[in-house]
């Protein structure tokens, strides 16, 4: 019974709390601006990996020191090709290095007629930085078309998400892990 009575008190001062707490904090909105903006250029950029990687057939390259990977995805139509007789236009390129001291450094990069579109960097799987100009759509992308979708991303909690600049809260600094 007691039980019943302080969950009852419980849920219905859930809601009178819940609007006190965003009354009192005139932070709080532009906190969730930063982490909306944060999570849409996370969000645009894994799509982005996404759609060029359906589109593309990969290369692993692992030179003579096995430290160092290298993987490479071509597009399945172009112009050029290699010695199996597949056409090679260099889509996007992903570089991993194993380190001595046990850091493992990754870089991603998207590329969009002979463009850079995307550039990711991460240490130990947390993300450094995202730089990401993309077009609305991959396929129909014209060579000299503006990019619509615009921002970067920095460890420090920077963020420029479409011409605005927002900084995250340090509370909200943690690790990304992908």
């Amino acid at each position: 019974m007691l039980s019943r009575i302080i969950l009852t008190g419980l849920l219905a001062g859930g809601p009178f709390l819940a609007s006190a707490q965003l009354t009192t904090e005139p932070a709080r909105p532009l906190a969730a601006r930063a982490l909306a903006a944060r999570d849409s250029l996370l969000k645009m950029a894994a799509a982005t990996r996404f759609e060029l990687a359906e589109q593309t057939w990969v290369d692993l390259q692992t030179p003579n020191r096995t430290r160092r990977h290298i993987i490479r995805g071509y597009a399945a139509n172009a112009k050029q090709t290699d010695s199996d007789g597949r056409k090679k236009t260099l889509i996007w390129q992903h570089r991993t290095i194993y380190r001595r001291n046990g850091r493992i450094q990754e870089k991603y990069t998207a590329y969009l007629n002979n463009r850079t579109i995307l550039e990711e960097r991460w240490l130990n799987g947390s993300e450094l930085w995202i730089r990401l100009r993309r077009p609305q759509d991959l396929k129909l992308a014209a060579p000299l078309s503006p990019a619509v979708f615009n921002g970067t991303y920095a460890r420090g909690g920077y963020i420029n998400w479409n011409g605005k600049n927002y900084l995250l809260p340090e509370a909200l600094h943690v690790q990304q892990v992908r």
